[in-house]
């Protein structure tokens, strides 16, 4: 079965070439989702790499956004945000140490409770747009977040035994909305239900109208929309050394400034490999220093997926939570080898990835894993409910629900 790709705004975007490794945590705290909660003082992180050894001068603003991801129109900055930055220079940075890799670490920060901090004051979708001197017209890159206000309640059933299939390939989602607490007068126009597979742009669905609604209970069941491709359990590698090679890392090595690594070649899976694996998550470090950000290097990693048992020659991606962006890298068709290759600059640390495919199918393209898809696989949901009453001028996010469904 083949999932269709919905767009959906990355968390990040990195467009210049020259950043590296960046980064978000909420309260220090870099696996949980970029959602601070209102008037909490929680605060955001952000910090990121330039690929060269010379300070640079960066400057950041925050705009709140509506759910495309667009500015929201209407909406004053002095209304979204308190001491709302104007291209503000970010001054704490430091160079690397004891790396091949030479380059600078930048950080700032949003949030808190601090007099001047820059914090939201309305919930929502946000984006922090970071921009180099030398390019004042572009982005450097991109950050989304969101700012919860939890003034609705959800509550979500997960099941393999799905309107599809039963304990096969799927997994559906039954949503409950408890929204008692909001102005509704059409659920079905001032809701927007969005619902995520392991924080994945590729699988992520904006639902449907309620099914119905009990009382103050918004209810989404039997929804062909929300169920979801199953998938296999993720890939994984460790490479905490530039000396050793860690794990499945066939060989590293020392070449032209630069250290590189070749994992070992794969296959795709033919039947459901059971594994502990973090969904797509990456984790920075290395075994020689506590440092990880200034004294952890950059490595060039080889991927090699063999495409001797593939009937066709698809479009393929590396899929994960990437640290210099959440896009997923192209592979390229070596027909000389009958292989798939791709070349990713990562930083020292574990990283859990996985292989999909994108073809085109009745005009559209579609997306499934490499790996196929078995109602075992452990899988991470993601869903945030949005609302707009009437004569409101932004989306506010009401709530959000974020678990782990394992059959």
């Amino acid at each position: 079965m083949f999932m269709t790709f919905v767009a959906q705004a990355q968390h990040i975007v990195v467009n210049n070439p020259d950043i590296g490794h960046v980064e978000v945590a909420v309260n220090g705290d870099v696996s949980r989702l970029p959602i601070l909660v209102l008037g909490s003082g929680d605060r955001l992180t952000i910090s990121f790499d330039d690929l060269t050894p010379e300070y640079q001068r960066y400057t950041w603003n925050v705009e709140h956004c509506d759910l495309s991801w667009q500015p929201t129109e209407g909406l004053f900055e002095s209304e979204a945000l308190a001491n709302a930055p104007q291209n503000e220079p970010i001054e704490s940075y430091e160079q690397s140490s004891l790396t091949a890799t030479l380059f600078t670490h930048y950080a700032f920060h949003l949030g808190g409770t601090g007099s001047n901090a820059v914090c939201p004051l309305v919930s929502g979708n946000y984006r922090v747009i970071v921009f180099s001197e030398e390019d004042k017209e572009n982005p450097a890159f991109t950050i989304g977040f969101m700012v919860v206000e939890n003034s609705a309640q959800l509550a979500v059933q997960a099941t393999a035994d799905t309107d599809i299939d039963y304990r096969r390939s799927h997994q559906q989602l039954n949503v409950t909305a408890d929204v008692s607490s909001l102005r509704l007068i059409n659920p079905s126009v001032e809701t927007h239900l969005l619902c995520v597979q392991n924080r994945s742009q590729f699988y992520t669905v904006k639902a449907p109208a309620p099914t119905y609604q009990l009382g103050n209970q918004l209810k989404w069941e039997h929804c062909r929309s929300l169920i979801f491709p199953a998938g296999n359990e993720y890939r994984k590698f460790e490479m905490p050394s530039t000396r050793i090679p860690g794990m499945h890392v066939d060989r590293i090595r020392f070449n032209d400034e630069v250290y590189t690594a070749d994992l070992i070649a794969e296959l795709p899976r033919r039947d459901y490999y059971y594994d502990e694996d973090q969904n797509g998550r990456s984790i920075i470090y290395t075994e020689t220093s506590d440092n990880a950000d200034t004294e952890t290097d950059y490595v060039l990693t080889h991927f090699t997926l063999e495409a001797h048992n593939m009937e066709t020659h698809p479009t393929i991606f590396v899929d994960g939570r990437w640290a210099n962006g959440n896009a997923p890298y192209m592979m390229q068709y070596n027909p000389a080898t009958d292989c798939y290759e791709a070349d990713i600059l990562l930083k020292q640390g574990y990283y859990s990835y996985r292989y999909l495919a994108i073809e085109e199918a009745e005009g559209r393209a579609v997306v499934y894993n490499v790996d196929g898809d078995y109602y075992q696989t452990e899988n991470e949901y993601t869903l945030y409910l949005y609302y707009r009453p009437q004569g409101a001028r932004y989306w506010h996010l009401a709530a959000f629900y974020d678990f782990n469904y394992k059959p």
